[in-house]
C-alpha cells in the first residue's frame, strides 16, 4: 500500500512540475494571448528608439492646464459597455458582453508625457485579463501630425521590461481618422511613425 502511495505522489508531482514547465512563459496581464489579438509578442522597442508625436498644441494645453480634462471612467457590468468619447478625444474602449467577470470601473485617460516617453499617450485601466477580447480604438484627428495615416505606428508599453511593442494588424479607418486593436488586457498606448 506504502509503495501504490509514493507511485501516486510522485505522478502527482511529476503532472505539475510538466504542467508548470509547459505553461505560458509570459505575463498574461502585461502580454497578448495569441497574434491574432492585433498585437505583438516580439521584443520591446526601447522608448528612445521610437519617434513620437504629440498631440495638438491646443488638446496639449488643455490636457496640461485642466490635468483630467482628458479622464472618462464608467462602471461596466457584465452586460458590456464603451467608455470614452468626446471626453477622451475620440479614444474609446468597447466591453462585449461576458468580457468581465464582474462589474468593473472603467477607465479611459489621455496623458502628455514630456522626455524620451511617448508625447501622445491613452492609458486604459485596470490592469486586469479580460475573459473575452476588448475593442479599443485609437483616434489620430487630436495629434500634432499631418502626414500620411498610414505611415502612423502605435505601440503599447510592456510594463515589465518598460519597452514598447508594436501594435501589428490593427484596423484603420481613414474616413473616423481611427485605429482599432483587439485586445486581453489593458495598457498604456502611444504614438509613432
Amino acid at each position: 500500500m506504502s509503495s501504490k502511495r509514493i507511485t501516486l505522489v510522485g505522478l502527482l508531482v511529476f503532472t505539475i512540475v510538466i504542467v508548470v514547465l509547459t505553461s505560458c512563459s509570459t505575463d498574461p496581464l502585461t502580454a497578448p494571448k495569441d497574434q491574432s489579438a492585433g498585437l505583438s509578442i516580439n521584443q520591446g522597442i526601447p522608448a528612445d528608439q521610437i519617434n513620437w508625436i504629440s498631440w495638438k498644441p491646443e488638446v496639449k494645453e488643455q490636457i496640461d492646464v485642466l490635468a483630467k480634462s482628458g479622464l472618462a471612467g464608467k462602471m461596466i457590468t457584465q452586460s458590456g459597455g464603451t467608455v470614452g468619447g468626446n471626453i477622451t478625444f475620440g479614444n474609446t474602449v468597447e466591453i462585449p458582453a461576458g468580457a468581465v467577470p464582474s462589474n468593473t470601473y472603467i477607465t479611459v485617460e489621455v496623458l502628455h508625457v514630456d522626455g524620451n516617453e511617448c508625447g501622445a499617450e491613452v492609458e486604459f485601466l485596470p490592469s486586469m485579463q479580460f475573459l473575452l477580447s476588448v475593442k479599443i480604438t485609437l483616434s489620430w484627428e487630436y495629434l500634432d501630425f499631418d502626414g500620411d495615416p498610414e505611415d502612423l505606428k502605435v505601440h503599447y508599453l510592456d510594463e515589465d521590461t518598460g519597452e514598447w511593442i508594436l501594435v501589428l494588424n490593427p484596423e484603420i479607418s481613414l474616413e473616423n481618422k481611427t485605429i482599432s486593436v483587439y485586445v486581453d488586457h489593458f495598457t498604456r498606448y502611444g504614438w509613432g511613425f
